[in-house]
């Protein structure tokens, strides 16, 4: 007799190892094994990223320590041209051998205090600029002192002098559009003379055509010796143009003497 054994029913309470809730299946790792590749991933790209921006780091360092060097330390933007601006009666040569620019020297590092004092120490400069244009040039720019009057050698010639009574050299002959200044330097206060050429600088060209010679004893007294044989007393240096207005209306009356130290009360004298 045969009998056909019916398999076994689990009992109650029993739970198959194979089949419990919270063992874990294929399924269930596939999603953990996906996380860590991308969290793996993320440590490469950050990882990825610090390398890149320390290289970047590094190059700029590179560049500005390259860029430092070429501009502080190399020729690449040395001085190596001189250019001289406003000469008229000195030549650029003149300037530039005083001036004693170092050649060669990198433009950035160049001090301009030295060679703008080289070059104001030409007497017949009123004013010295010195800059820099890049790549390799260095300009000055220059103020010539301008004639005033003359004052007469003993030797014979004159010398050329400016408004503040600076000797700016010798001629010859007397210039027609300069005054003469009828002082001797060696004697007269610089004060006095500084004056005198101040009042000639002042002058219209017409007024300055009618001076035979210009003095004067201190800096307040200041005289015109007309070529008429009039005395103009022009006083100090201060307001010039407003006393040769009014002294251009005077002289519309002959007269010995014309004072127009006070120009807002001037006076004249017959006699």
């Amino acid at each position: 007799m045969s009998s056909t054994r019916n398999p076994a029913r689990p009992r109650p309470g029993h739970v198959d190892r194979l089949a419990r809730p919270d063992s874990p299946s294929l399924v269930d790792k596939a999603p953990v094994s996906r996380f860590e590749q991308r969290r793996r991933a993320g440590r490469r790209r950050r990882g990825l990223k610090a390398a890149l921006v320390a290289l970047a780091v590094v190059a700029l360092v590179g560049a500005v320590g390259a860029a430092v060097w070429a501009v502080y330390f190399s020729t690449m933007f040395a001085v190596t041209r001189v250019v001289v601006v406003g000469t008229h009666r000195l030549s650029a040569a003149q300037v530039e051998q005083a001036a004693h620019v170092p050649m060669g020297r990198p433009l950035m590092r160049l001090d301009t205090g030295p060679i703008r004092r080289n070059v104001a120490g030409i007497v017949q400069l009123s004013s010295v600029v010195v800059t820099t244009q890049w790549p390799h040039t260095v300009q000055i720019t220059v103020v010539e002192r301008t004639p005033a009057a003359v004052i007469a050698l003993a030797g014979g010639g004159y010398d050329l002098v400016d408004r503040e009574g600076v000797v700016l050299g010798t001629v010859t002959g007397q210039p027609p559009a300069l005054a003469l200044l009828a002082m001797d330097p060696a004697s007269t206060p610089p004060a006095a003379l500084q004056a005198a050429a101040s009042v000639a600088a002042s002058l219209t060209p017409r007024l300055a055509a009618k001076v035979r010679s210009i003095t004067a004893l201190t800096a307040n007294s200041v005289e015109l010796n007309m070529t008429n044989g009039s005395t103009v007393r022009w006083g100090d240096a201060t307001e010039g143009a407003i006393k040769a207005e009014v002294l251009a209306a005077l002289m519309r009356h002959p007269a010995r003497v014309y004072d127009v130290s006070a120009p807002y009360a001037p006076i004249t004298a017959r006699g």
